[in-house]
């Protein structure tokens, strides 16, 4: 599977960028290339490019392929965030979070009502403290609109972190369920490893973060470049990768018994 044309301009264009910058020809890149310079400038307008080619080119660059491939993607999309008080909002009344979620994604107010087991009136009550916090208006029809454009972004912030930490501690409690029931003997073969002092902990933790970002945008890359039915789902992968927060606590301070209703 190729990229498409489209993205291959933008491919090129970074690519002739970094080459302006970097004040390298068109005739120093053939030179280097051992091609000639009409085939540089057919290449760099995206007519049948390689992909052992454009990574050629990369190194000639001194540049990361998959550096120029995330400025070529760079999302074009509008995103918005909540503030933080919107946010710790939705922390203390979740279930307005679930309503808000689904308005945003065009459901259906009825539906949403079905969905999170309000009554009419209740629904009304949430759309009316959306409004308050400035998250929907009501239109003179009696329709409801939301008062920002585009995505919302969650990366940050109160409500961003207890999602993120609900979501990760499911995972581990998942995963220590499927240990016990798959057997240690079966998923660990060296018992040795268990136990590090805190030195060694984060420089092997830096490198675990190190690895997952690799695989990242290795991920990326070959999503682009090869079929779906040549693809392997490795997202569970990210479960075992430690991040910035104390995550890589959680599972020593858990206990066997532990369960995530309360989270």
């Amino acid at each position: 599977m190729h990229l498409d044309r489209f993205e291959l301009a933008s491919i090129c264009f970074i690519l002739k960028k970094h080459l302006k910058m970097q004040k390298i020809t068109y005739s120093q890149l053939s030179i280097s290339l051992e091609m000639s310079e009409s085939s540089i400038k057919r290449l760099l307008n995206g007519d049948d490019i390689k992909f052992s080619q454009l990574l050629e080119i990369c190194d000639i660059l001194k540049i990361s392929f998959f550096d120029v491939v995330r400025a070529a993607n760079k999302p074009s999309q509008k995103y918005f965030e909540l503030s933080i008080a919107q946010q710790n909002f939705f922390l203390a009344n979740l279930k307005y979070y679930a309503f808000y979620s689904l308005l945003l994604s065009e459901v259906a107010i009825e539906d949403i009502l079905s969905q999170i087991l309000i009554s009419k009136e209740e629904g009304f009550r949430y759309l009316r403290q959306l409004e308050k916090i400035g998250l929907i208006k009501f239109n003179e029809n009696g329709s409801v609109s939301p008062t920002t454009t585009g995505s919302l972004n969650l990366s940050h912030g109160p409500l961003a972190d207890y999602l993120y930490m609900k979501e990760r501690t499911h995972t581990i409690l998942e995963t220590k369920k499927n240990y016990i029931n798959i057997g240690k003997q079966q998923v660990c073969s060296n018992h040795g490893i268990g136990f590090l002092t805190q030195k060694s902990l984060r420089y092997f933790v830096d490198e675990v973060r190190k690895l997952f970002n690799s695989i990242s945008d290795y991920s990326q890359f070959e999503s682009k470049f090869h079929p779906r039915e040549e693809l392997i789902n490795c997202a569970w992968l990210a479960s075992v990768t430690p991040q910035e927060n104390s995550f890589v606590n959680i599972l020593h301070n858990f206990p066997e018994n532990s369960h995530d209703e309360n989270l």
